[in-house]
């Protein structure tokens, strides 16, 4: 199938990512934006400045700097027919030399957490139209998450599907498999969705 095609191609682009994007980041604007010429290195729904990575402690404490001071974040948008990427305002330019490094750090966090994103959803994805996806499975319980569906297109060797897994096989990590395109929550009229191409077994079990 073509997907195979492309999942090589996305593993090469995303080595290419890991290597990079400690430099690519030097090229964002003020409000966390890449170059054209770079956007495959950058999530397609939002910049690189997120507020949540810093309120939820998702990076480590001594890169937490005052993002509300400089920033107001508007969350991204997705609904039907229409997608909206997420974006920051700037309120305060003045960053000291240290909060221009902890600025650093985040986004360079955002961008390997996300890493190849762009890429993903520009060249290997794939726009679908809601009504034509196919569910064949679809179960979503605590620790049992299964889905299986495939897009009303007739053509075996260019098929849009997606196949999604994520089951204990021990009392402490659970084996997670995403593979085809993310086509999980898809709303109606036409939308691009990334390919997936995604394989761990150690994933830790939910604590129910």
């Amino acid at each position: 199938m073509k997907w195979i095609l492309q999942a090589v191609l996305e593993v090469l682009a995303t080595i290419i990512a890991y290597l990079t994007n400690w430099f690519v980041v030097f090229f964002a604007d003020e409000c966390g934006q890449l170059p054209k010429c770079l956007k495959w290195w950058q999530t397609y729904d939002n910049p690189l400045d997120v507020e949540w990575m810093i309120t939820e402690g998702v990076v480590p404490k001594f890169a937490r700097y005052d993002f509300k001071r400089h920033y107001e974040y508007h969350y991204e948008d997705k609904g039907d027919n229409y997608m909206k990427p997420g974006y920051v305002k700037l309120l305060d330019p003045n960053f000291t030399l240290w909060e221009r490094f902890q600025r650093y750090i985040c986004r360079l966090w955002w961008i390997y957490r996300n890493s190849n994103y762009g890429f993903s959803h520009y060249v290997n994805g794939r726009t679908v139209d809601g009504k034509d996806n196919v569910i064949l499975l679809d179960i979503n319980e605590p620790n049992n998450r299964q889905f299986k569906s495939i897009v009303k297109d007739g053509n075996w060797w260019s098929a849009t599907w997606c196949y999604y897994y994520e089951k204990p096989y021990c009392k402490w990590f659970k084996l997670r498999v995403y593979l085809g395109w993310k086509l999980k929550s898809v709303y109606e009229g036409k939308q691009r969705h990334m390919l997936a191409l995604f394989f761990s077994p150690f994933r830790k079990v939910d604590k129910l």
